[in-house]
């Protein structure tokens, strides 16, 4: 997606804004100097990627470990 490019998606646009100030709020909040939010087109979805420079969790922290 580039310059005035539009994405149409079909989804809960509460839910989906919800989740996604969540996620930023978080990253603001533990990282250091930067935090970057990507979004990719993939055939059929979207994938969104926030990522900060903070310090993270620890592995023991994980669910899915």
């Amino acid at each position: 997606m580039y310059g005035g490019d539009r994405i149409k998606l079909k989804t809960d646009e509460v839910l989906l804004e919800r989740i996604v100030r969540n996620l930023l709020h978080n990253a603001f909040k533990y990282a250091r100097i930067k935090v970057c939010l990507k979004w990719y087109e993939l055939p059929d979805k979207i994938k969104i990627t926030i990522q900060d420079d903070g310090f993270g969790l620890k592995k023991e922290e994980c669910k899915n470990q």
